[in-house]
């Protein structure tokens, strides 16, 4: 199960024509992460729930096509660097009714860079705040690396869905 989280960064938009647009993008925190996934490491709690929290700095470099001024699409390679990841166990102190909160870094059981691809449909209000555009976003981004570097976890693909508002 996902997990909702938050990120910022900054991009150029670089016209090539009418049309079409060279978009690159830096993000230096882009979070990813799971609920109620299978632990990496199984902790001594009764009633364990665990999840994790991945933190990377990702670097799309997209090509923009416009259908009109305000309706577009873009997609391109990306590349993601690991910043950090942690396991999250939450449950019960065995035996007891006492709460525990486990988190603990797994950064080297994850490769520290992986390629994905974003698709986006995007949608642009003109002149919305003190003559600037106002961008809503829609992207879809999948892996077509594996995330996972110890092989004895098993192995995993993100995906992930994001919107965004950029001005």
């Amino acid at each position: 199960r996902g997990k909702f989280g938050i990120y910022y960064g900054m991009g150029v938009f670089v016209k090539m024509s009418d049309k079409l647009a060279f978009v690159p993008e830096f993000k230096p925190f882009s979070y990813r992460g799971a609920q109620n996934v299978k632990p990496i490491s199984p902790y001594a709690i009764d009633d364990a729930s665990y999840s994790l929290a991945l933190n990377y700095l990702d670097l799309p470099i997209l090509f923009q096509y416009k259908f009109s001024k305000h309706l577009y699409i873009a997609t391109g390679p990306q590349i993601n660097f690991l910043l950090s990841a942690k396991q999250r166990g939450y449950g019960f102190v065995t035996g007891t009714d006492r709460e525990i909160k486990i988190s603990e870094s797994f950064y080297d059981t994850f490769e520290p860079i992986y390629f994905s691809w974003p698709a986006e449909v995007g949608f642009c209000f003109t002149d919305v705040i003190q003559k600037q555009d106002l961008d809503f976003k829609i992207r879809y981004n999948v892996s077509f690396t594996d995330v996972i570097a110890d092989k004895s976890y098993g192995s995993s693909h993100i995906s992930l869905f994001q919107f965004i508002l950029s001005i």
